[in-house]
């Protein structure tokens, strides 16, 4: 009936994702979220409700562990940067062709801007209001973490007198926190949808619903 999605994962895998050559602008980008979006869409096919959320601020312990990781992150992704800038210029200067990997796709962009109050957050939730119709979109600006978001909003539509009990409820996210937070809600048809990350996307079937 219901599908929940926590965007980190996909935000993340369709900015940078492992393995293939990432978009080339945030314009793309956003076209990726969006077709990735449809494939989960596409395989549960809720008929009542989605909800989509967006993390904001976590807790200080976490945000302290969160912090310290973004700054070694930033340091990884700019030594990279320059790397392949000297590359590029040694291989000009000496009249050398360029493999793919350094002659496309040269502008620098850093995953570590996914973060709540970065300009690539408000385009991404601009995106987002601008593809969905009737679709609950709890953004960056809404507090509390996209997980937590959305098993309060369960909670708190247990309480409507027009609540059906047997409503099945679907919630997309990549963390082990879903299966946790599920259990408060008490709800009898609950179910996390996972992706297999160690699988070979090559040899990955494709689902007969989806494509």
């Amino acid at each position: 009936d219901n599908l929940y999605i926590d965007m980190n994962r996909i935000v993340h895998h369709c900015t940078h994702p492992e393995g293939k050559k990432p978009p080339e602008t945030e314009e793309e980008m956003m076209v990726e979220v969006f077709r990735y979006t449809n494939q989960v869409l596409n395989m549960v096919r809720p008929w009542k409700l989605l909800m989509i959320a967006i993390g904001i601020v976590a807790p200080r312990i976490k945000m302290s562990q969160q912090l310290s990781f973004w700054f070694r992150a930033a340091q990884e992704a700019e030594s990279k940067h320059m790397e392949k800038l000297l590359v590029i210029q040694q291989s000009s200067l000496l009249g050398k062709e360029l493999s793919d990997e350094y002659s496309t796709n040269n502008n620098f962009w850093d995953s570590n801007t996914i973060i709540p109050g970065a300009p690539f957050m408000k385009l991404l939730t601009e995106s987002l209001r601008y593809w969905i119709i009737q679709v609950i979109l709890s953004d960056a600006s809404v507090p509390d973490e996209g997980e937590h978001k959305i098993m309060e909003f369960i909670i708190r539509s247990r309480t409507q007198s027009s609540y059906n009990p047997n409503t099945r409820h679907v919630v997309y996210g990549l963390d082990a926190d879903p299966i946790i937070l599920s259990l408060e809600t008490h709800e009898n048809h609950f179910k996390v949808l996972r992706e297999d990350v160690f699988s070979d996307e090559r040899r990955r079937k494709r689902c007969h619903l989806c494509g």
